[in-house]
């Protein structure tokens, strides 16, 4: 977030070790910018234009896999 970057962080796909210190975690990344997301949230912003073929092929490779 230093650099510029956009920082995505994938709240379901972390592994917290209780509750308070996730939290204070998450707030710590809010606090300096970051977002905190879900697993297809992320997918969503990676595949970027959805009027693109290319960004629909890669959002529904990410749904197929979501429902198994």
């Amino acid at each position: 977030m230093d650099l510029g970057y956009r920082t995505f962080v994938v709240v379901d796909a972390c592994g917290g070790t209780s509750e308070r210190t996730e939290q204070a975690a998450l707030i710590r990344i809010t606090k300096h910018r970051g977002s905190t997301v879900s697993v297809r949230t992320l997918a969503g912003e990676l595949a970027g234009d959805f009027r693109e073929r290319r960004a629909q092929q890669a959002i529904g490779l990410i749904f197929s896999m979501a429902k198994d």
